[in-house]
C-alpha cells in the first residue's frame, strides 16, 4: 500500500510539474513596459510602479493564442506609456500616449527587423491600484485591458503574417472583436471609432481587415520569409523579392495614400530598405531609390544616396 501511495504521489508530482512547465512555455510575448509620469502632479508615485508592473504581468503572462511557445520564441515588444497632465491618479483616471514597438528576428542572424513603431496619441483609461487586469473575449472589459489586448493581437497579426501568407487572420478578427467591445462598452477615449483621422489605432484593424490590403499582407510574407530571411543565403534573389514588394506598396499607396498599414511599413522599414538596396547592383539600386523616394518623401535625402 505504501509503495502504491508513493507511486501515485510521484505520478501526480510529475503531472503537475509537466503542467507547470507547459505554462511557463505557453506565453507568446516578452514585453518591456515603461511608464513616464513626469508631467503628472501627484505624491502617489507608488501607484505608477504598481500600474507598470500590472501591465507588464498582463502582457507577458496572458495566453493570447492556441500555440505553445518556447522561451526563446517569445515575441519581443515594448510599450512606452507617457502620462500627461490630465491624468488624475486620485480619481483613477489616466490620459496620455503609448509608443508600441515590435521587432522580428531574421533567420540565421542576430539582426531583428523592426515591424512596428507606432505612437498612439489618444489613450485614456481607468485604473484602481491592485485591481486585476483580465481580458475576457466577448465580455465587458475595462478600457485598459481592451487597449493592451488590442496591441497584443496587432503584434501577433503582423508577426504571423510575416511567417505565412495571411497567417495573422485569427488575430485580426480578435482586433475587430475588441473594437466592437470598446464601442459597445463605452470605455471612452478616442481611437476606438472610425474617424477622419487615419492615424488612430482603429485604422490598424480596419486596414488589416480590408480586402484591398490582402495582397499587401501577403507581401509581408514575401518581404520577410522570401526577403530578409533569405538575404544571407541568396542576397540577389532576396533583393529581387523585396523590390517586387516595394513596387506593390507604391501602387497601393497611390490608391490608399494615408493608409495606416502603409505608414507603419514605411516608418519601420526605411533604414532597413536603405541597407538592403545599398548592396544591390547599380540598376536595381537606382530603381529602388526612385520608388522609395516616392513612397517615403520624408526619407528622400536618405534614399537619394542610393543613386550615387
Amino acid at each position: 500500500m505504501r509503495n502504491y501511495r508513493w507511486t501515485v504521489r510521484l505520478l501526480l508530482i510529475t503531472i503537475l510539474s509537466f503542467a507547470y512547465l507547459m505554462t511557463l512555455s505557453a506565453q507568446e510575448l516578452r514585453c518591456t513596459v515603461r511608464i513616464n509620469a513626469g508631467q503628472v502632479q501627484t505624491q502617489e508615485r507608488q501607484v505608477i510602479s504598481t500600474l507598470e508592473k500590472s501591465i507588464s504581468d498582463f502582457m507577458n503572462n496572458s495566453k493570447w493564442t492556441d500555440h505553445d511557445y518556447e522561451e526563446s520564441e517569445r515575441i519581443k515588444c515594448n510599450l512606452q506609456i507617457t502620462l500627461d497632465k490630465n491624468t488624475k491618479i486620485e480619481n483613477n483616471q489616466y490620459v496620455g500616449n503609448v509608443q508600441v514597438q515590435y521587432s522580428r528576428p531574421v533567420y540565421k542572424t542576430n539582426y531583428e527587423s523592426l515591424m512596428m513603431n507606432f505612437l498612439d496619441q489618444s489613450i485614456a483609461f481607468s485604473y484602481r491600484p491592485n485591481d486585476p487586469l483580465i481580458y475576457t473575449p466577448n465580455s465587458r472589459n475595462t478600457g485598459l485591458t481592451l487597449l493592451l489586448a488590442y496591441y497584443a493581437y496587432a503584434i501577433l497579426a503582423l508577426d504571423y503574417d510575416s511567417f505565412s501568407p495571411l497567417g495573422g487572420k485569427p488575430y485580426v478578427e480578435e482586433m475587430l472583436n475588441i473594437i466592437n467591445n470598446a464601442q459597445t462598452s463605452n470605455v471612452g477615449g478616442r481611437g476606438w471609432v472610425r474617424s477622419q483621422n487615419k492615424q488612430e489605432r482603429y485604422w490598424i484593424m480596419e486596414d488589416m481587415n480590408n480586402p484591398q490590403f490582402a495582397t499587401f499582407r501577403e507581401d509581408m510574407y514575401k518581404y520577410h520569409r522570401l526577403g530578409v530571411d533569405l538575404l544571407r543565403e541568396d542576397p540577389q534573389k532576396a533583393q529581387a523579392n523585396i523590390f517586387e514588394v516595394i513596387q506593390n506598396v507604391k501602387e497601393l499607396q497611390r490608391v490608399q495614400p494615408n493608409a495606416m498599414l502603409l505608414r507603419i511599413f514605411v516608418e519601420s522599414k526605411s533604414e532597413e530598405l536603405y541597407n538592403i538596396f545599398g548592396s544591390a547592383e547599380r540598376s536595381l539600386r537606382t530603381q529602388a531609390a526612385d520608388i522609395l523616394m516616392n513612397i517615403s518623401p520624408t526619407k528622400a535625402s536618405l534614399f537619394r544616396e542610393l543613386k550615387n
